[in-house]
């Protein structure tokens, strides 16, 4: 049998960050830029959903070996995943609705790039 190696590491959420930028791009050369910033909107929360799986499955891997099953019934599954991540931050004071969870004062669409940028850094890979 051969041997196999990895030549690279792919991030879901990089990828889907990176879809993210380039739709931002695209909707302020568009005439008709509505249905890019709706797809805009709904890559970042794959691409926000996608850094709290990556971050969830290094910080609680007992969790996340059942992710299925672990956040059944807990009402919305981030939030549930979230609280469990939180859980094993030492000093952070995590609440709902304040920075840089909420994004209310993005005016724009074209904004959330700028403020997901510099509220989590998504490029962070494993220790």
């Amino acid at each position: 049998m051969g041997t196999a190696h990895v030549s690279e590491e792919i991030y879901t959420h990089e990828y889907l960050w990176r879809s993210v930028e380039a739709l931002v791009k695209l909707a302020a050369s568009e005439e008709r830029r509505l249905y890019l910033n709706i797809s805009c909107l709904a890559m970042a929360y794959l691409a926000f959903e996608a850094f709290v799986n990556f971050i969830g499955e290094i910080i609680r891997p007992d969790l996340w070996a059942e992710e299925k099953t672990a956040f059944r019934g807990q009402g919305d599954a981030i939030d549930a995943k979230l609280a469990a991540i939180v859980e094993r931050l030492p000093g952070y004071d995590w609440r709902k609705g304040e920075q840089p969870y909420n994004i209310s004062n993005v005016s724009r669409p074209s904004e959330i790039s700028s403020h997901m940028e510099k509220s989590f850094d998504l490029s962070m890979s494993p220790p």
